[in-house]
């Protein structure tokens, strides 16, 4: 009987190391499995402590020179700052464009038709303020419908004769205009312009000598010919008046006296 419990013990002993054994195997088996799914340490990394998370950092602020530094397309050169403009003056009236300069006007705008204008004026003009034979006058003009300053030089003789050189300045671009830049401006055929101061002259004419034509039939056929002659239309000598009404400087050729006289004459069109 002891025997036969000394066998059973020893079959339960026999049983437990083996149960022991068996866990022992499993938990290398486990082991084994964790350490196959991780990445194997580097060098670098060996002995080195697991770096702490790295702190939120606040964005900078952006300096003056940042926010006004335009973005550049790459292959695009910077855009070049603007050429000042000249002109822009058309809201202006006479008085304020023109200053009396000794007896000449001044125009006292700052643009390159301006300065050309004044510099005419002083070197064409100037010696008349000193003469006893004649005497220099001018008059301005700009009508409220148009950005055209016309200035008039009159020369004034002791002869009664009397001569007329306008001037015409574009206010809006600055820029001088001759009388066929004056015609384009103001929409006008040069055609239709000359036709209009032919018949204008012509009238003149025989209002003036009308009662001469029988003392001097010939002669005065001549002068009245010379005076309608499409030669005589005045095509650059024109400005803009009172009211705006378009003027030109015409040559009545006379019977008597000198060859011809000038007078200021309106031909039909007006831009009040």
């Amino acid at each position: 009987m002891k025997r036969l419990l000394t066998v059973i013990l020893a079959l339960f002993c026999l049983l437990a190391l083996t149960a022991c054994a068996g866990q022992a195997v499993l938990d290398d088996i486990a082991r084994q499995v964790a350490e196959d799914g991780a990445e194997p340490a580097t060098d670098t990394d060996a002995g080195q402590p697991e770096a702490a998370p790295a702190a939120e950092q606040e964005p900078e602020e952006a300096s003056d020179t940042d926010a006004e530094a335009p973005a550049e397309t790459p292959g695009e050169a910077p855009a070049l700052p603007e050429e000042p403009s000249h002109g822009g003056f058309e809201t202006l009236s006479a008085a304020e464009c023109v200053a009396d300069n000794d007896g000449l006007p001044l125009i006292t705008l700052d643009c390159p038709g301006a300065a050309e204008i004044n510099d005419e004026i002083e070197s064409g003009f100037r010696y008349l303020t000193y003469t006893d034979y004649a005497h220099v006058r001018y008059e301005v003009f700009k009508s409220d419908s148009t950005s055209v300053l016309s200035i008039v030089l009159i020369e004034d003789y002791e002869t009664d004769s009397r001569y007329y050189t306008p001037f015409n300045l574009d206010l809006v671009t600055g820029e001088r205009m001759d009388g066929e830049a004056l015609l384009r401006f103001l929409g006008l055929d040069t055609e239709d312009v000359t036709e209009a101061e032919l018949t204008v002259m012509g009238t003149e004419f025989e209002q003036t000598y009308g009662s001469m034509a029988e003392d001097a039939r010939d002669f005065w056929q001549d002068q009245y010919d010379r005076t309608v002659s499409p030669d005589n239309a005045e095509t650059e000598r024109l400005w803009l008046g009172d009211g705006g009404v378009l003027y030109f400087a015409a040559k009545i050729y006379s019977l008597a006296g000198a060859e011809y006289y000038e007078s200021p004459m309106a031909m039909g069109y007006a831009f009040p």
